[in-house]
Parts: C-alpha cells; structure tokens; sequence
C-alpha cells in the first residue's frame, strides 16, 4: 500500500514539473501542422480589400513644360538686338512732325535666369533735355508657349532717381523685380517676322492712357539689328487719335563707332 502511495506522489510531481517548463518557455507552441492525422483543414484569410483613396488626395498634377522648351531663342534674339543707344535725328531732320529724341536700352540684372525672364532698362528723353527723361520704364522679355515672346511693360516709383543710369555698369542695381509696378495690358507681343526682323504690338484696348483726354494706348515695334521702330498712339472713347505720331512711328537708329551720336544744335 505504503509502495502504491509513492509511486503515486513521484508521477504527480513530474507532470507538474513537465508543466512549469511549458509555461516558462519563451518559445511560442507551433500550431499543428496541416497533414496531421484527424486535424481540421485551414481556412484560408480573406484578401484585404484594397485600400481607398483618400478624399483629400489631389491628383497629380501634369507637368508644365519647363521654361526653357519655349522659344528662349527668340527672347535672346530680340534682346541682342534691342540693346543699345539709338536716336532719332535723321527722321527729325526729314519730317518737322518728329523730334530729335535719344533713346538708351540696357540690360539689367544679368546673374537672374533667362527662363525667368530677360531685364532691360529703358529711358527717353529728347535731346535737348536728355538729363530730364520723360520716360523710364523697365521691360522684361518672357517667352511665351505659343513660340512668341511678350515684353511686359514696368513702371518705377520715382523715376527721375534712376535718370542717367544708362551710363552705369549695372543699372538699377539697388532694386529688384518685386519693387516694380506693371503696366497691366501694356505687354508687346513680339513674333519673328524674318531672319533679320522681329515685330510685335500691344493686343486690344487694355493698355489705359489718360494724356490729352486718352483711355487706352497701343504701341506697334519693328526691331532689326540696326533700328528699332516705335509707335506709340493714344485714343479716346470714340477711338480717335489724341497723342503720337500719326503717319508712323518713330525710328531710333542704333549709335554705333561709324555711326555717333549727332551734337545737340
């Protein structure tokens, strides 16, 4: 009996040990395994469903050609052959309806990139009074998509500091893009019109005027390597002509070694 009772007591010691040694254990139990005899066959998990697209999510947008697939060429073209010193004593000395009028065109800001746009300041003065210019503005050459080239037209805030600039290594150097005002609706549209030419024009009535009584202003330019035209016309309501020349525009010759600038009578 006293035998019977310790074999007893032995076996229930070992499996509780058996157990402790289970539940220790930092290996998880693996799960049976599919071919075992009598064990149930798995069910598959279900696919997850695909993921929605969030409602906030923009599209991806297409990609803007970049600047420098529009007509670049173009824009350089026009600027090596806008820039310059010009007048117009020849026309003035033919036609009493012109005046003598010097006009200076220089680049500006030339560490900017071209693909934003081609700077030059501009002054007009008439030869008697060059040290007072009547106009000073600033164009920026952009190329446009459709292969043309727009000059965007700026204003300065008070110009007359500026008079004379022309002169420097680095006109307007103290100032930057942000500090102009634009001439809204007053961009010229220039096209290639030969080898050797390049003309453009303002497009509609947007460009406001009002000297002598005038609501809008068109200019109309021809640009060569050696004369730039330019046709400045003012006109009222009723589109009559109020201010500019009216039988054509005026042509700056480009002043150079062979070709000086008259002296002032």
């Amino acid at each position: 009996m006293l035998r019977c009772f310790l074999a007893a007591a032995l076996l229930l010691v070992g499996s509780t040990c058996g157990l402790a040694q289970a539940t220790d254990s930092t290996e998880l139990p693996l799960p049976p395994e599919t071919n075992a005899p009598g064990a149930p066959a798995p069910v598959p998990a279900p696919a997850p469903p695909p993921t929605p697209a969030r409602p906030d999510a923009e599209p991806k947008a297409a990609t803007r050609p970049p600047q420098a697939n529009f007509d670049l060429a173009l824009a350089r073209q026009a600027a090596r052959m806008m820039e310059g010193d010009y007048n117009s004593a020849r026309q003035a000395a033919a036609d009493k309806e012109y005046f003598d009028i010097r006009l200076h065109i220089r680049r500006i800001w030339k560490d900017r990139r071209e693909s934003e746009g081609i700077y030059f300041y501009v002054e007009q003065a008439t030869a008697a009074a060059q040290q007072k210019p009547y106009r000073q503005r600033v164009y920026q050459l952009r190329a446009r998509p459709d292969g043309r080239v727009e000059s965007v037209v700026y204003s300065l805030k008070n110009p007359l500091r500026f008079a004379g600039q022309w002169k420097l290594d680095k006109p307007l150097a103290s100032l930057t893009p942000d500090s102009l005002e634009e001439r809204k609706g007053c961009a010229v549209i220039l096209r290639k019109h030969s080898s050797r030419e390049i003309r453009g024009a303002t497009e509609g009535q947007d460009c406001p005027s009002d000297l002598r009584g005038a609501r809008y202003a068109t200019t109309e330019v021809i640009i060569t390597p050696k004369q730039f035209v330019s046709w400045d016309r003012g006109f009222d309501e009723k589109g009559q002509q109020v201010w500019g020349a009216k039988y054509g525009g005026y042509v700056f010759e480009k002043e150079t070694a062979s070709n000086p600038p008259p002296k002032v009578k």
